[in-house]
């Protein structure tokens, strides 16, 4: 067939990515790749002069990060093709934002053939650049916040660091709480609260396992908020929902045990000797919540 005008690729390409995004927001992202594919390929066989084209390029490396992320999030690692694409791209069109988008898909990249401190050190990179362009409560950082504080939660991974992962939770849960106000429709917010409820929830677990109790008691109030967020926008059987309604009542089960520990020590303040009951009491407690803890893996997004 013979080629296609400037004017006819774009619409083409326009019309694929719009309804590849489409199905990725409703979840079917075997067709969102299928078109992704298609528009790729109406400007790989377009002619030289508007593969050579700028807006053209840069829409090129868009589609391309996001075909990318799609592939590793369906499993596979097979992404060197579009890696190397997009590499050649993001160095013609000196874009900042392109830049940062290409070290994100470089560090899940490494993730997934398990070289977790380069990965760091990709997400690091993109989350200064998208730093210095937006500032530090733009919705476009968090997007760098949260893996890289799924990465610092690896049990796998040497440099383990709750404390900054904690810290990166909480300001990703910040930017989308302010973010969800300032949403100008329904379906916006419920998307903005579906990823809060995630964020959340991730925040539950790592407080889950500190042994401070009042960090304890906050991750029961994370895994409670996160539980009636994704009630109202999953519903109750959704396996998510479930899921989180299952720590939740761990959670609760944990924090009252621990006040009635607390109650019984303090009565025993007086000096007089912890009867048998109590000794017993006491050991069950941390020996339950040992196992709690130690039974429930980790979730990483």
């Amino acid at each position: 067939s013979c080629p296609l005008s400037l004017k006819d690729t774009e619409i083409y390409f326009k019309v694929q990515h719009s309804i590849g995004k489409q199905c990725v927001s409703v979840g079917n992202l075997q067709d969102a790749e299928k078109h992704f594919r298609k528009a790729l390929h109406s400007i790989d066989y377009a002619p030289k002069v508007i593969r050579k084209n700028l807006d053209i390029i840069k829409s090129t490396a868009q589609l391309l990060f996001k075909l990318a992320n799609l592939i590793m999030r369906g499993g596979s690692t097979e992404i060197g093709d579009f890696l190397h694409k997009a590499r050649r791209a993001t160095k013609k069109i000196c874009d900042p934002c392109a830049e940062a988008n290409l070290k994100i898909l470089e560090g899940f990249q490494k993730i997934h053939v398990g070289k977790l401190p380069e990965a760091e050190q990709y997400f690091q990179q993109a989350l200064d650049i998208r730093q210095k362009w937006y500032g530090k409560q733009h919705p476009i950082v968090a997007e760098v916040l949260e893996p890289l504080a799924d990465l610092l939660c690896y049990p796998e991974y040497t440099s383990l660091d709750w404390s900054q992962a904690e810290e990166f939770y909480r300001q990703v849960a910040k930017i989308q709480e302010d973010d969800m106000k300032r949403a100008r429709s329904s379906q916006i917010r419920d998307q903005i609260n579906l990823s809060r409820a995630l964020t959340i929830y991730k925040l539950g677990r790592l407080l889950q396992d500190n042994h401070n109790f009042q960090a304890r008691k906050e991750a029961t109030d994370c895994l409670r908020l996160s539980f009636d967020l994704l009630t109202e926008l999953l519903g109750p059987k959704h396996h998510l929902t479930m899921e989180v309604r299952r720590l939740l009542k761990h959670s609760e089960i944990q924090i009252y045990k621990d006040q009635i520990f607390f109650k019984r020590l303090a009565a025993d303040g007086s000096g007089k000797p912890l009867s048998p009951l109590t000794k017993i009491t006491k050991l069950s407690i941390s020996v339950e919540t040992v196992s709690i803890l130690i039974s429930i893996p980790k979730v990483i997004a």
